[in-house]
């Protein structure tokens, strides 16, 4: 399984100088980058004619969804010039970042590159429904986005709804890796497990995941599973640290998640 950071504002507050060695070492050597040079990547292979190759540096892109302040169209395109001009080959999204406006501005960004060349993954649990200026979601959080509000959905045709509206908003027929946004206490981890098997068998999802879950969340949805999760993302900012000590990050070393990775490597940086 690989690990995705999910970092936010303050994020150095409270972490020690330890345990951001690794993290400090990549924003160093992307100090070095040049443009057109390659980062180093993984390959995870699920079957023998499905392989993803992640670089180790991927772009998050809830600020492209005018979190906390609001960006310009032109803004956001240079900010992902940029990211995949130093060889940035990894894209993280989703329908609540900008109610839409992140996985809107990746389309426009990524519909003129080859669809081989990049992994993009977005997430699942939220409904969105047009609704008056007054009433959408994230006022004072997100700016200017659609008017709409999120609505938390994690049945079966909830799910699978929200497949489809962002493969349209993506303008792609499949997500690289589709994530399991927040866990549902409502949801039973069987139900999701089945409209995730239902979505690799359609061929509109290549790879599994899992946003903002503690390990033994993740441990339920995997038990009923049959393909192994890919990628596990974890918030990390200076008010929370405990996925350091809880166990959330050496659950790639465990069951058989790490069998599928080939390299060095199983982590992965998203900035």
């Amino acid at each position: 399984m690989s690990i995705t950071f999910d970092y936010r504002a303050a994020t150095y507050g409270r972490l020690s100088r330890t345990r951001l060695s690794n993290l400090t070492n990549h924003l160093q050597n992307a100090n070095n980058w040049r443009p057109n040079t390659l980062m180093k990547s993984n390959r995870w292979q699920r079957q023998e004619n499905n392989t993803l190759t992640f670089t180790e540096l991927g772009m998050g892109t809830a600020p492209l969804g005018n979190l906390y302040k609001a960006i310009s169209e032109d803004g956001a395109n240079a900010t992902l010039e940029k990211a995949w001009e130093v060889g940035c080959r990894y894209f993280d999204t989703a329908p609540l970042y900008g109610l839409g406006l992140a996985e809107t501005r990746v389309n426009r960004f990524l519909k003129g590159k080859d669809r081989d060349d990049f992994v993009l993954s977005t997430k699942a649990g939220r409904l969105l429904e047009a609704v008056p200026p007054g009433e959408r979601t994230g006022i004072g959080k997100f700016f200017e986005t659609p008017n709409r509000r999120e609505i938390y959905d994690y049945s079966y045709n909830g799910i699978m709804r929200s497949l489809e509206f962002s493969l349209e908003r993506l303008g792609i027929d499949h997500i690289d890796i589709y994530q399991i946004h927040r866990p549902d206490i409502l949801a039973h981890p069987q139900e999701t497990a089945r409209v995730l098997e239902d979505g690799l068998a359609s061929g509109k999802i290549r790879a599994l995941g899992v946003s903002n879950h503690t390990p033994s969340q993740i441990e339920a949805l995997a038990g009923f599973l049959d393909t192994p999760l890919t990628v596990t993302q974890p918030e990390i900012s200076a008010l929370r640290i405990n996925c350091f000590e809880n166990g959330e990050l050496d659950q790639r070393h465990t069951c058989n998640w790490r069998e599928n990775w080939q390299g060095e490597h199983s982590s992965l940086f998203q900035l």
